[in-house]
């Protein structure tokens, strides 16, 4: 899946596609189970800093890992995902 998210991503910058929506719910589902954040929140949250690592790093030499996410996701846990 991961794979899959990094084109995703580079393609999809500005739109939360449907497949990529739910490609979002299930790591975040996965990862983040017995959060009382609303889902939505979390989405949002997931999204817009995989979003800003696009933006920020040259795409084609810099891809997420399952590390990079989880850590994303440690981070919005600290945060209340704000």
């Amino acid at each position: 899946m991961i794979a899959w998210l990094n084109k995703e991503l580079a393609v999809n910058q500005d739109v939360l596609s449907s497949d990529l929506r739910y490609a979002l719910i299930e790591i975040l589902l996965g990862k983040d189970s017995d959060s009382v954040i609303s889902i939505e929140k979390r989405i949002e949250y997931l999204y817009r800093y995989l979003k800003v690592h696009i933006t920020t790093f040259n795409v084609e030499k810099e891809y997420f890992d399952e590390k990079a996410i989880e850590l994303i996701i440690k981070q919005g846990k600290a945060s209340s995902y704000l």
